[in-house]
C-alpha cells in the first residue's frame, strides 16, 4: 500500500519518518449477493497510540469510497479484528479503502511516542478525528455475483470480426452466443 506524505499539524505515524512504530492492516474481504464484508486486521506497533486505543481515546478507522455509486463511509473500531458490511448494492466496480488511527476525542498534551528528532519532547493537541496514524490504501473490484435476471449482455451475444470486409452484417444463431 502506497502512502503519500502529508502536511499534519502533528506527526503522525506511516507519514514519512515522523514517528517509530509501525501500522499495517491485512484486509481480505467477502464480495456476497447481499452484501460485502470487511475484514481488517490491523496491527500496530506504536506504545503512545496503542495507549490511547487503549483508553477508548483513539480508534481505527476504515474510509470506504467507491467514486461509481458516490458511496463514502467511515467504520471505527478499538478492535484488532474486526467485520464490517456494507449493502452490496452501494457498492459498484472499484472501490477505495483508506486505513487510519483517529483521535475518537480531545486529546491535550498528547505526546508521540518514538517522534523524530525534530518532535522530541513536544506536546500537542489532538482534536477528534486528527489523524495519529495512516496505514495505507487498498482497492478492489466489487464485482457482484451473476445475477440470472440482469446478465451483462457478454454472456448472450460475441461480436467477431467476419470473413467479409464488406457487405451487410451477418448473424449466426447455431453457435452458442449469437
Amino acid at each position: 500500500m502506497k502512502v503519500n506524505a502529508k502536511s499534519y499539524p502533528h506527526p503522525v505515524l506511516g507519514n514519512g519518518d515522523d514517528l517509530g512504530g509501525s501500522f499495517k492492516v491485512e484486509f481480505p474481504y467477502e464480495l456476497g449477493r447481499e452484501e460485502i464484508a470487511l475484514n481488517p486486521t490491523f496491527g500496530l506497533k506504536n506504545a503512545a497510540i496503542e495507549d490511547l486505543i487503549k483508553k477508548g481515546k483513539a480508534s481505527f478507522v476504515a474510509e470506504v469510497e467507491c467514486r461509481s455509486t458516490f458511496f463514502r463511509k467511515s467504520f471505527s473500531t478499538r478492535n484488532q479484528v474486526e467485520r464490517f458490511s456494507i449493502p452490496a448494492k452501494s457498492l459498484r466496480e472499484r472501490v477505495t479503502v483508506g486505513f487510519y488511527v483517529c483521535a475518537y476525542q480531545d486529546i491535550k498534551g498528547y505526546r508521540p511516542s518514538e517522534p523524530h528528532s525534530d518532535y522530541e519532547g513536544a506536546t500537542f493537541d489532538a482534536d477528534a478525528g486528527d489523524i495519529l496514524a495512516v496505514g495505507g490504501y487498498s482497492s478492489f473490484m466489487a464485482e457482484k455475483s451473476f445475477d440470472p435476471l440482469r446478465p451483462p449482455v457478454s454472456s448472450f451475444v460475441s461480436i467477431m470480426e467476419g470473413f467479409h470486409h464488406e457487405g451487410p452484417m451477418q448473424i449466426d444463431y447455431e453457435l452458442e452466443k449469437i
